[in-house]
């Protein structure tokens, strides 16, 4: 985790950066290969990555305690699975109390397309979806899409929409408004979010009502200028991005939703970018660009790392995320393009 400029950084939040600094191994793990190496089994292989997976996921679950949300009570929490092509994922709905029908949020763990799979996901994001669950009233199913780099583009990118087209097609089951679904991602699950978006207008799937992307990473070429500040970070980005992707493949709008050559009649877009985050400006570049387009944006920005905050920050940005999130459910949807 790089530290920023102690100038800038309030001195709480070096504190706790610091004690997450300890938390980690001096040596970082490193990553998997894309693919099998030359001569080793595909079986061989799929071990080193479940070994370099857990050994990379078990300090994300100690920094993720330190940093635990509240959790509030919900209606029910059930499991789910979802047949996609070649297999079938897993997700866990979360529905509030009430009677419904309500409004459904299809989430996306992050976890850099390779990380934070399975219960492991789902712990480390139980949290956030209790909050978005009882605070916006919404059923919100947690998507468990296969992980790269055994299921890289547009394999991942295909379990997501999965995720959307069942959460709409089993809104009765779900006591959900299938006229009321939106989208949501944290860091490399806001990329899916925001790709989800842009298959589902490209598609003429279901109609998504708002996409919210906290700190996503949407430039897989890396050239977001906040990227180049911290070294080490951008060399660890440029050997993760290739277990999701072919190098010829970044600037693919659904790999790069940043560099989409349209980015007209997407849902209305809540981006949430941190102040200390080092790809902040992925956020705001896209932030620009979806106004231009003519998407109704609320950005918001807080004095934040990726992932890490104050107590009193992450509240203030669950409070300001809720309340966005609410206001565009409750809004009328704007009637699609006729092309």
């Amino acid at each position: 985790m790089p530290l920023p400029n102690q100038d800038t950084l309030d001195p709480r939040l070096a504190v706790i950066v610091g004690e997450i600094m300890a938390t980690l191994p001096a040596q970082p793990p490193e990553p998997p290969t894309a693919a099998p190496k030359p001569g080793q089994s595909r079986a061989e292989w799929e071990a080193d990555v479940a070994a370099s997976r857990s050994a990379h996921d078990a300090p994300a679950e100690v920094v993720a305690h330190l940093l635990a949300p509240r959790a509030p009570a919900v209606a029910s929490v059930i499991d789910h699975d979802i047949d996609v092509d070649g297999g079938q994922i897993a997700a866990r709905v979360y529905s509030p109390k009430g009677t419904g029908p309500f409004p459904a949020i299809v989430f996306y763990h992050g976890g850099a397309w390779w990380l934070a799979g399975g219960e492991t996901g789902f712990g480390l994001t139980d949290g956030f979806c209790r909050i978005y669950c009882a605070e916006t009233g919404s059923v919100v199913v947690n998507v468990d899409y296969r992980l790269a780099p055994e299921h890289p583009y547009p394999g991942q990118l295909e379990d997501s929409y999965a995720g959307l087209v069942w959460t709409v097609e089993h809104a009765s089951e779900l006591n959900v408004d299938p006229a009321n679904v939106s989208v949501m991602g944290q860091s490399s699950g806001g990329n899916q979010a925001a790709a989800v978006c842009l298959l589902a207008r490209d598609r003429g799937g279901p109609t998504i009502r708002a996409q919210a992307l906290h700190a996503p990473g949407l430039d897989l070429t890396l050239t977001s200028p906040s990227i180049a500040e911290d070294p080490a970070t951008l060399e660890g980005l440029r050997q993760v991005r290739l277990l999701y992707a072919r190098e010829d493949q970044f600037t693919d709008g659904y790999v790069s939703p940043l560099l989409a050559d349209d980015l007209s009649g997407l849902p209305p877009a809540i981006i949430i970018t941190g102040e200390h985050d080092f790809i902040r400006d992925d956020g705001r570049r896209y932030a620009a660009r979806l106004t231009e387009a003519g998407v109704e944006v609320r950005a918001f920005e807080y004095p934040m790392l990726h992932g890490v905050a104050l107590p009193e920050t992450t509240e203030q940005m669950l409070a300001d995320l809720v309340a966005a999130l609410r206001e565009v459910q409750a809004a009328t949807p704007r009637a699609k393009a006729v092309t």
